[in-house]
This record gives structure tokens, sequence and C-alpha cells, in this order.
């Protein structure tokens, strides 16, 4: 499966799974590449692709609980 089949398929799944739009999910996509790109800024880091899923994944549940 190439890359951009998978995102297509993980954001559908996660936009689900957060019952939210496909607009709300592109705007929380968007967000969350932002804080990534300043996080890589800040460490003077290019991320590996596993490493963006990764730090997303954490900054979705930081999220979570934020809201708990």
């Amino acid at each position: 499966m190439n890359p951009d089949e998978a995102t297509f398929i993980a954001l559908h799944i996660v936009n689900a799974e957060m019952n939210t739009n496909m607009s709300q999910m592109y705007d929380i996509t968007k967000i969350l590449d932002g804080c990534i790109q300043i996080a890589g800024e800040y460490y003077q880091k290019k991320w590996k692709e596993e490493e963006k899923v990764y730090m997303t994944i954490h900054l979705k549940c930081l999220n979570r609980y934020r809201e708990s």
C-alpha cells in the first residue's frame, strides 16, 4: 500500500473515532503537522515518517488527557 492510500484510510478511521467531519479532521491534521514542524525546528531535526506518526499519536493522547 502506498503512503498516500494509507494516510487516506487512517484519516477516515481517526475521523470516525473522533466523531468529526472531514473538514475538522483536515484542520486538526494541519495543526498537528504545524506542531511537529515547530518541534523539528526547535530540535533542528528532519523527522522520519514513522516519527511523525508516533508524535501525532502522542499529541492526540495528550489532547484526550487534557479534555478529561
